[in-house]
């Protein structure tokens, strides 16, 4: 796991985007149980929403396994 884990308004950068160009946007979902700080962690299934890099249209993603810690777990669920 490259650096610290993420929470609700982290700034995400998916690459390629839909579009192709990368696409930037926020998590704005999280659906581990776990906090510190007040704040869930981002676990593999949480909620990003993105905006398209060439429309400016806005789109919901989910964050899959790829990038996910493969040690850390919380509520079962991979670290982001």
């Amino acid at each position: 796991m490259p650096g610290p884990p993420v929470t609700i308004g982290c700034a995400v950068l998916l690459s390629p985007g839909v579009a192709g160009p990368p696409d930037s946007g926020i998590i704005v979902g999280v659906v581990s149980t776990a906090v510190a700080g007040g704040l869930p962690f981002a676990t593999s299934g949480s909620t990003c929403l993105m905006v398209n890099s060439v429309s400016g249209a806005p789109y919901f993603v989910t964050i899959g396994s790829s990038g996910a810690s493969t040690g850390v777990k919380v509520g079962g669920l991979p670290l982001v």
